[in-house]
């Protein structure tokens, strides 16, 4: 009879340090989901002021070289929609590999 309860206790603690494993992952995944959204929103917010710039070039003709304010906030959303676009990718890349762990087992 000990034996069987040992047994039990046994499977029992195998089975829960499985959960545990695939709980701990599943807040790794939900870490990176999140910080994948908040790039996310970056990206639309640049895209809002590349849109708002845009329509400012409508309305007020192109850029002058009197106007660098407005030049350099066009070359920043550039560049920081370029960066959001890499992490976003490094993101999905990561969260395909998490994908392949979690398939492995």
């Amino acid at each position: 009879m000990t034996n069987y309860v040992t047994v039990q206790n046994i499977e029992t603690q195998n089975k829960i340090k499985t959960l545990e494993d695939y709980n701990n992952r599943l807040i790794e995944l939900i870490k990176i989901q999140k910080e994948a959204n908040d790039f996310q929103q970056q990206k639309i917010e640049v895209m809002e002021s590349q849109i708002t710039l845009l329509n400012r070039q409508v309305t007020d003709g192109p850029l002058q070289p009197t106007q660098p304010k407005d030049y350099d906030k066009l070359e920043f959303s550039k560049a920081l929609a370029l960066a959001c676009s890499i992490k976003i990718d490094k993101v999905k890349s990561e969260v395909a590999d998490e994908d392949k762990f979690c398939e492995l087992e």
